[in-house]
């Protein structure tokens, strides 16, 4: 499971996996999609991809909501236990 509550719908969905896992005896595992080191680095993401998509930066804003930014274990024991 990973935690983007910014992103609509996402907890529910979180919630499912759960439920799923927990109904079939399955282990989940806390994890965090990263596309960047620092939250800064966003938008030179953006630019990248619009870059790849032959596309302007202002249309390509995939990764404008949640961040996808590196979280040290800390951090990440705090959003999960």
């Amino acid at each position: 499971i990973s935690n983007h509550p910014e992103i609509e719908n996402y907890e529910g969905t979180m919630e499912n996996l759960v439920a799923f896992a927990k109904k079939n005896s399955a282990q989940i595992v806390a994890s965090h999609e990263v596309f960047y080191l620092k939250l800064e680095d966003k938008k030179a993401l953006n630019v990248v991809v619009s870059i790849q998509n032959n596309d302007e930066v202002e249309r390509n804003e995939n990764f404008e909501v949640g961040d996808f930014s590196f979280r040290s274990s800390e951090e990440m024991e705090k959003i999960f236990l």
